[in-house]
């Protein structure tokens, strides 16, 4: 029982530093792609919270795509663009969700 329990913990506690990494890799994605430092941390905290890998690395792809083709005009909306383009409602909700509630953090 108490190897079962050893085992329990050091698998939540590695789980959870894979999510930082996770973490960390979605906001430098962001910030490539124009998102200032601070809304991008505060996005890719709540989009590592809601979404499931599979959605992240499909987030992922259309961040780094975004990072090569930056444009002029505002990242932001390009983000939200990019997610609508993906047809994927909850990706939809937390982005567009995420941009509002962190705008704040500039």
């Amino acid at each position: 029982m108490r190897v079962a329990m050893t085992m329990a913990a050091g698998t939540a506690l590695a789980l959870a530093g894979c999510s930082q990494v996770v973490e960390t890799g979605v906001a430098d994605h962001l910030e490539q792609a124009g998102v200032p430092a601070g809304m991008a941390q505060c996005m890719a905290q709540m989009w590592t919270e809601r979404l499931s890998a599979q959605q992240l690395v499909r987030l992922g792809r259309s961040a780094a795509e975004m990072a090569e083709a930056r444009q002029q005009g505002s990242p932001l909306v390009d983000v939200v663009n990019r997610a609508e383009a993906l047809n994927d409602p909850q990706i939809v909700e937390v982005v567009t969700q995420s941009a509002v509630t962190c705008v704040g953090q500039i």
